[in-house]
C-alpha cells in the first residue's frame, strides 16, 4: 500500500486556505481509494471479462465526469481548495480560472450559495500518472438544509469528457442547448469488505456502481446533469439530495437565463 499512501499524501498536501474539503474533493479522494482497492482486489472479485470492463467504465464515470475513452486513461485526478465563503464576483472567478461561468446566489427551489472552490482536473492511468494536461475548474456548492448540490465548471476539452452517449436522457434546454441527465445508484464499501453476490450481480446488470473507501457500507443515488454553453461545461451533481430530474433541469434553466 506504499504507493497508495504516497498518493493520498500527495493529494492532501496541496495548499489549502480552509481545512474543510469541498464535496468534490471528498468524492475525488473516495474515488482514488476505490480505484486503488479495485486494482488490488478485482482479480479475485471480478472473474469475467465482461464484469472487469464494467469496473473500468465505472472508474471513468464516477463523480459524474463524462466517460472518455483513451488508451492510457483509466480515471481522473483533481485537486481543489475552498476559495470563497461569500459569493464571488465574475471578475474574481475569471482571475482564478481564466474563464467566467454563469452562476447564481440562490435558486427558486431554496438552494443557496454555500461556498466555492477552485482547482484543476486531469486524466490519469492505473498508477495515477497524469496522461492529460490539467484543466482549471471552479465548483459552486449550494445548500438547502443538509442537502448539497455541486456545480463544477471547466472549459470544454476533448481530453476531459464530451461523450454523453451513456447518459440516461438528453433534454432540450432551449437556445440550442442540450442537457444530459444520468442517475446511478452507488454502494460504498470499506476496503476489507467483499460485496455480496447480489451486489455483484446488480453491478453486472448496470443497476449499481460498487466503490471502495468508506468506513462503513453506504448507499446513495448520485444524479448528474451536464450542459455546455459558450465553451464552458456545467456539471451539476446531486449527492443524495431530495430533488428529481425536473428539479435539476429547472436549476439549469435558471443559470442559463442569467
Amino acid at each position: 500500500m506504499d504507493h497508495f499512501d504516497n498518493f493520498i499524501k500527495k493529494e492532501l498536501n496541496h495548499t489549502v486556505k480552509d481545512m474543510e474539503p469541498s464535496q468534490q474533493l471528498f468524492f475525488n479522494i473516495k474515488n482514488q481509494v476505490r480505484l486503488q482497492e479495485e486494482k488490488r482486489m478485482k482479480k479475485n472479485l471480478f472473474a469475467s471479462k465482461k464484469l472487469k470492463a464494467a469496473v473500468v467504465v465505472g472508474a471513468l464515470c464516477v463523480m459524474s465526469f463524462t466517460c472518455y475513452a483513451a488508451m492510457k486513461m483509466t480515471g481522473y485526478s483533481s485537486h481543489s481548495y475552498r476559495e470563497w465563503n461569500d459569493l464571488p464576483t465574475a471578475e474574481e472567478v475569471q482571475k482564478k480560472v481564466d474563464f467566467t461561468p454563469k452562476f447564481v446566489e440562490k435558486f427558486s427551489n431554496g438552494f443557496e450559495f454555500k461556498d466555492a472552490s477552485v482547482g484543476a482536473i486531469s486524466g490519469v492511468d492505473d498508477d495515477f500518472n497524469k496522461v492529460t494536461e490539467e484543466h482549471k475548474m471552479v465548483t459552486f456548492d449550494y445548500q438547502r438544509g443538509e442537502e448539497i448540490i455541486a456545480i463544477t465548471n471547466r472549459e470544454v476539452s476533448d481530453e476531459i469528457g464530451g461523450d454523453y452517449s451513456t447518459f440516461d436522457e438528453t433534454v432540450d434546454l432551449g437556445n440550442d442547448i442540450e442537457g444530459h441527465y444520468n442517475m446511478q445508484a452507488y454502494k460504498f464499501f470499506p476496503p476489507d469488505v467483499t460485496p455480496s453476490d447480489e451486489d455483484l450481480e446488480a453491478q453486472k446488470a448496470g443497476a449499481l456502481e460498487i466503490s471502495y473507501g468508506s468506513s462503513e457500507i453506504e448507499e446513495m443515488n448520485i444524479q448528474s446533469f451536464f450542459w455546455e454553453e459558450d465553451g464552458i461545461v456545467y456539471e451539476m451533481t446531486s449527492l443524495g439530495a431530495n430533488i428529481d430530474k425536473d428539479g435539476l433541469i429547472q436549476m439549469a434553466k435558471e443559470i442559463i437565463a442569467k
